[in-house]
């Protein structure tokens, strides 16, 4: 039995297994922001009929879940970069490591934005 072709085998697996934990975490952590924005925009129902306590609370899971999505993005980095770190051939791995990192700061971003509502909209009450 050729141990070359069983090794090239087993790096083929580690990869695949690799990409398949990075799309499911990316799927999970994107699911999770659609939960979150979708809660911020069920709290402008609320604002518009002048009911603060739905509105703030929604505002909050909003950012609440926000937070969640965001945890995965960070856990998904910390765990890509252990891999590079290991790796022989961290090629794979480096090209698809920007995305999680873009999507981290877009959610920084509407959590900044979600901050400032319920910020407002506490002061407005």
């Amino acid at each position: 039995m050729d141990t070359h072709k069983v090794m090239d085998t087993h790096k083929v697996m580690d990869s695949h297994k690799i990409m398949t934990y990075y799309q499911s975490s990316l799927r999970t952590c994107g699911q999770y922001i659609l939960v979150s924005l979708g809660l911020i925009g069920y709290s402008r129902f609320y604002r518009a009929k002048k009911n603060d306590l739905y509105n703030i609370a929604f505002i909050i899971l909003s950012l609440l879940i926000l937070l969640v999505a965001s945890l995965i993005c960070i856990f998904l980095i910390k765990d890509l970069n252990v891999l590079i770190d290991k790796s022989e051939s961290n090629i794979e791995i480096n090209k698809w490591i920007i995305i999680p990192k873009i999507i981290l700061a877009c959610n920084i971003t509407i959590g900044g934005f979600g901050m400032y509502t319920l910020i407002r909209e506490i002061n407005n009450s």
